[in-house]
């Protein structure tokens, strides 16, 4: 059976772009943070031909291509498209399984009778996504996620020989044909499988997924442990699953940001934890979301980084609650070197009103309780119409 689906848009960020301003359409476009340490979140064709790749830092992206059109993420704006992508696929069927903005997988088990075999839906989708946004797409589609992925990576464009050549959007892998698309296929294309990994992998000789496959199961076990030893083995087999989770509860919700010029002392650290923690909290809460566990993360300028976790019985349920929780973490840690990157996440969500777990103390006033909801209230207005920037929480000493 090929009635998995994964759906993945071509340089997302970068096209939205280009849609909204046709003028940048053939040129190298670059859609990342800005400053010297930035990264590449999205490339149009134009700037990969030049050897511009995402998660490259953004200095890296302009020695490759000095001409590269640099542009700031515009993340409300993705989540337009977003929906539209998404409304192209519930049409199709329910069992839609969005893992990032720009993808899915689809379950399309139950919608042969409406739109035919799986590689007719497959072009239905491609040719609807590109009639309603004017974006493009790469569909892979096989018996499972594995494969489906796989097969949607290897439809992406390529580039050869300092030129992009596209190819069929929509690649189906039959089962007669898994075991040879797979094998051709490095190592390093296996989901889960990271750069040392790779490297352990490589000084034994193993560098595609038919070498890999060679290697017992408890060769790989001794080399790797049980869990990622066993999840080697059966990717190497293709073996992956074929259920699409529709709708998946949000395991969690952050944000962290890299620093231009490392920070230096408790003070600046401390500023900005407070608007990264505000920024998540203001999120979570227009989201409606409880969470019991907030954790910190800080990178130093030596790279090192370290994580700091706090985990209670009932979810916060005021900012300045969470900001105690997160400033404890952090007073305590040796600030010698400079803090190059820090960050604030949130999760263990919880359902339920506000007042479903507020426990008014025995000498808290009624009035001071809601004086504090509504307060957050005003706030959570504020930003909603004129953004997250526009109010916050001053600073008292």
């Amino acid at each position: 059976m090929t009635d998995v689906l994964h759906v993945d848009m071509n340089s997302f960020f970068a096209s939205v772009e280009i849609l909204d301003n046709p003028s940048l359409r053939g040129l190298p476009v670059v859609v990342g943070g800005g400053g010297k340490r930035g990264v590449v979140c999205s490339a149009s064709y134009e700037a990969r031909v030049f050897g511009v790749r995402a998660a490259m830092p953004i200095y890296k992206a302009l020695q490759c291509c000095p001409k590269a059109v640099l542009l700031p993420v515009r993340i409300s704006r993705y989540r337009l498209y977003n929906k539209r992508f998404l409304s192209v696929l519930d049409r199709v069927t329910p069992f839609v399984e969005p893992v990032a903005l720009d993808e899915a997988y689809l379950d399309i088990s139950h919608a042969h009778t409406l739109f035919g075999d799986s590689l007719a839906i497959g072009r239905k989708i491609y040719e609807d996504l590109f009639s309603e946004t004017g974006l493009t797409c790469s569909i892979g589609i096989s018996q499972n996620k594995l494969l489906a992925k796989l097969a949607s990576k290897a439809a992406k464009p390529k580039i050869l020989s300092g030129r992009v050549e596209n190819t069929d959007p929509v690649l189906l892998i039959s089962s007669a044909e898994e075991e040879l698309f797979l094998d051709r296929h490095s190592v390093a294309a296996l989901p889960g499988i990271g750069r040392k990994t790779v490297e352990k992998l490589s000084q034994i000789g193993v560098k595609t997924v038919a070498d890999l496959k060679i290697l017992s199961l408890s060769t790989l076990v001794a080399k790797f442990g049980t869990a990622q030893g066993k999840s080697v083995f059966v990717m190497a087999r293709g073996i992956g699953s074929a259920e699409v989770v529709p709708n998946q509860e949000r395991k969690s919700l952050g944000k962290e940001e890299t620093f231009a010029i490392d920070l230096v002392g408790i003070a600046e650290l401390l500023r900005q934890i407070d608007m990264l923690a505000e920024e998540v909290y203001f999120v979570s809460k227009r989201a409606e979301l409880l969470f019991r566990c907030v954790s910190v993360k800080v990178k130093f300028s030596n790279f090192e980084v370290i994580t700091r976790s706090k985990t209670q019985e009932t979810p916060f349920l005021s900012f300045l609650e969470l900001k105690s929780a997160v400033h404890a973490m952090v007073t305590n840690l040796d600030l010698k070197l400079g803090v190059r990157l820090c960050g604030v996440q949130v999760s263990g969500f919880v359902v339920g009103p506000h007042d479903k777990y507020r426990q008014t103390s025995l000498f808290d006033a009624e009035s001071d309780v809601h004086a504090k909801d509504a307060l957050e209230e005003v706030t959570l207005g504020v930003k909603e119409k004129f953004g997250n920037q526009a109010i916050g929480y001053g600073i008292v000493r």
